[in-house]
Formats: C-alpha cells, sequence, structure tokens
C-alpha cells in the first residue's frame, strides 16, 4: 500500500511509524522539524510503502533550490520493488516541478536504497557521480550530553549576519544558494559560533533542516583548543530541547580526528544491532529524465 502525506495529522502519524526505528533519524527529524515549520519555505513531500515484511519511505525536501530525496526502509528488502517505488513517486508528480527547478540536488538515505535508485537512474541514462558512505552518530534522548570547558576570554554565540559570507566560504558542500541558507538556518533552526576575545568567530556549526548537524568548522589559527566539544554539545542541546529531536551527523571514514572523538554510546545502530551508515549521491534530474523515470 502506497500513502502519501499531508496534514499534519498524516505527518504525526508517519511520525509514530518511523520512530519504531532507531535507525531512521533522518526521517524522525525531517518530520519533527516540518511539523514545527522549522524551515517555513520549505515544501516536505513524504510517501511510505508498506507490505506484510517491509516498509519503504521517499521524502523530497526542497528549499532554496536545493532538493534532498531521502530514501530509508526497514524490514526484507528488494531492489526492483524499491525501484517501482520511486516511479510510482515520480508519477504523482507531488514536488516535481520544484525538485526540476533544483540548482542542487541528491539523494541520500538508506545505503540499499541509494544503490538502488543509482542503478535505475544509470539504466535510463542518468548518470551519477561516485556515491558518498557516511556512519552515523546521534545524541540519543537516553544519553547526557557531555559538558564543555572553553578556553578563557572564548564564548558561546550563535552565527550572525557578519558571519554568513565566512560559513559559506569555508563549507565544500555549499550549493549555490548556500549563503541564503545560512540566513534561513539563522532565523529559523539552530546555529553555534565560537567567538574569540576579540568577537571574531572561531568556530562554527548549524543544524540542518532535516535535523542533521552541518558544517562543523573551526579555523586553523583556534585548532587544538577542544572547541569542537562546545559547537556539537551545545547545538545538540539546544536542537534536542527546542525542537524535540535527536540531532545526528555522519563522519567518513577514515577520519582520524573524528574517530578518536565520537563514543561508541552515540552510534545509530540498524536492525541487526550493526554501525548504521547513510549513503549521499549527487543527481542530476530534469525535464528530459522525469520523462524518463515516468515512463516506466
Amino acid at each position: 500500500m502506497n500513502t502519501f502525506y499531508e496534514s499534519s495529522a498524516d505527518f504525526t502519524a508517519a511520525l509514530k511509524k518511523v520512530e519504531k526505528h532507531s535507525k531512521m533519524k533522518l526521517f524522525q527529524s525531517t518530520i519533527r522539524l516540518h511539523l514545527v515549520k522549522g524551515i517555513p519555505t520549505s515544501h516536505y513531500y513524504l510517501y511510505s510503502q508498506e507490505g506484510d515484511d517491509f516498509e519503504y519511505w521517499i521524502g523530497i525536501n526542497v528549499w532554496s533550490k536545493v532538493c534532498h530525496i531521502q530514501v530509508g526502509r526497514s524490514g526484507k528488502f528488494s531492489e526492483k520493488a524499491f525501484q517501482s517505488f520511486f516511479t510510482f513517486v515520480f508519477k504523482e508528480k507531488r514536488g516535481i516541478d520544484e525538485l526540476c527547478d533544483a540548482l542542487y540536488m541528491n539523494c541520500n538515505g538508506d545505503p540499499l536504497c541509494v544503490a538502488a535508485i543509482e542503478k535505475f537512474a544509470n539504466s535510463i541514462g542518468i548518470e551519477t557521480p561516485r556515491h558518498t558512505r557516511c556512519w552515523m552518530y546521534a545524541f540519543h534522548r537516553s544519553i547526557n550530553i557531555p559538558k564543555y570547558h572553553l578556553p578563557e576570554g572564548f564564548t558561546v554565540d550563535s552565527i550572525q549576519e557578519k558571519d554568513v559570507g565566512l560559513v559559506a566560504r569555508t563549507w565544500i558542500f555549499k550549493s549555490p544558494t548556500e549563503e541564503e541558507r545560512i540566513r534561513l538556518r539563522l532565523k529559523n533552526l539552530e546555529t553555534v559560533c565560537i567567538r574569540a576575545t576579540n568577537g571574531d568567530a572561531a568556530a562554527f556549526i548549524m543544524l540542518e533542516s532535516n535535523g542533521m548537524i552541518v558544517h562543523a568548522f573551526v579555523l586553523e589559527e583556534y585548532r587544538g583548543k577542544r572547541l569542537r566539544d562546545a559547537l556539537f554539545f551545545v547545538l545538540a542541546q539546544n536542537a534536542r530541547d527546542r525542537f524535540g529531536i535527536e540531532p545526528y551527523f555522519c563522519t567518513v571514514k577514515p577520519n582520524l580526528l573524528m574517530d578518536r572523538w565520537v563514543k561508541d554510546e552515540w552510534k545509530v545502530l540498524d536492525e541487526d544491532g550493526e554501525h548504521e551508515s547513510m549513503d549521499f549521491l549527487p543527481l542530476t534530474i530534469d525535464n528530459e529524465a522525469i520523462e524518463r523515470i515516468q515512463s516506466f
């Protein structure tokens, strides 16, 4: 059975379903933030397909000319069945015009789902670069967020308008509309900026509209002072308190600095108790590609 979620009551029902699965932080947080209008100008088109022994999920999250196609699953998985569900979503056409207008797009979520979409896209002539695999960690409600200590003279603030250019320039994954998106995060979500004694930004971090902690960056001259602790712990606590989410972050391996820093209790685990991963696949889907997808 395929279901489209439209009203607040629909999204509340969807949240109850995905919260049964600890690994589905992506959908849990996006739904919660959508319900409280985390980014008022964003649009979120959410679908599920359910059977006796599986659930498939696809969400199209669009704001400021950026589109994230979210994919997730629980239970048994069939590549062909998920590809068929993907084409169904495109045939429904909700959000497709916005998707076509996006200046940046990716597919992210469960690795098997991303691989199925990658294979399907390649089969109909949509070229895709190599996807990236990251490993998920979260500040679960069941754990206490650690304490942090700042060097003398450093203070905790939020990112301000004067910092927007610096934040955008230092982000390797920025989109073409990133400065606009940063301003929307400042206004509607949570950000943290650690300021040095002179008031300049020394480090910063942001919450994304899907509940992910993104762009943790410490300027080179301030590294080695453990500013990362304050960035993550302040943002995580603020996001939990304000939105009721379990904020999460992803790391690419090997990353020796992060590997030494993270704690086992932060790991997001899959249904088998293994460390959950998330794949990111850049996509370019134009009108011609959509016609090919909808023809199946």
